[in-house]
């Protein structure tokens, strides 16, 4: 779940490479030493790099829960089949992604700020995933990196397309986040699991709450 600012800067030894990521592992997790989240194999995978030498940051509101000095207020699964969830800690095993370090450092930024890496990315605040949960909208490059704000995969059904991603914090406010990119002009879409949404970033949004229209009221393990 990790996708470069600076191609090969970010990837740990060990780490799986692009080819050998199953569909759900999306692209827009780490963007060089910026997180746009601060989910478990996310934070492990940055206390790494940190370590071999690359500053990580994150929003401001998610600084503490990267430090791991907060509990992880992601508790919300959702609807469940078996073989997504099982192919998903079949992968987590296998990448050493069950114990993970903990993050020892972070700097900040905060919404609106214009990060100094390439593609200068603008940071767009969208809480409800996590408190600190951010997009990161490369405009010269008509893209928009979205982390969990939005997924394209949900590991714990198997879904696809546009939708909230699993172990999210707080829904409602999760889709009012959405509002903050509604308008954004990008074309390509890129989430924290799952492919590349090339519809645009409006389209995304529009196919998020459809999703949410259609799916279940009540969780199933089928």
């Amino acid at each position: 779940m990790v996708s470069e600012v600076a191609p090969r800067a970010c990837r740990p030894t060990g780490a799986p490479s692009r080819s050998r990521w199953p569909p759900w592992a999306g692209r827009s997790t780490t963007f060089g030493p910026f997180c746009s989240r601060t989910a478990t194999p996310t934070t492990g995978f940055a206390e790494r790099a940190r370590r071999a030498g690359v500053g990580i940051r994150v929003h401001e509101l998610d600084a503490a829960l990267a430090r791991s000095e907060v509990p992880n207020p992601s508790k919300r699964l959702g609807p469940v089949r078996l073989m997504p969830v099982l192919r998903f800690l079949a992968f987590a095993a296998r990448h050493r992604l069950i114990r993970i370090p903990k993050i020892q450092h972070v700097a900040t930024f905060g919404d609106g700020a214009t990060l100094e890496v390439p593609g200068a990315p603008v940071v767009i605040h969208m809480p409800g995933h996590t408190p600190g949960s951010a997009a990161l909208h490369f405009a010269g490059h008509d893209a928009l990196f979205v982390g969990d704000a939005l997924v394209t995969y949900a590991v714990t059904t198997g879904r696809s397309g546009p939708q909230i991603a699993p172990f999210t914090a707080d829904e409602p406010q999760a889709r009012k986040s959405l509002e903050r990119i509604a308008d954004i002009q990008a074309t390509f879409v890129l989430p924290g699991h799952g492919p590349a949404w090339r519809g645009g970033a409006g389209a995304a949004v529009e196919a998020v709450h459809a999703a949410a229209r259609s799916a279940p009221d009540s969780s199933s393990t089928a």
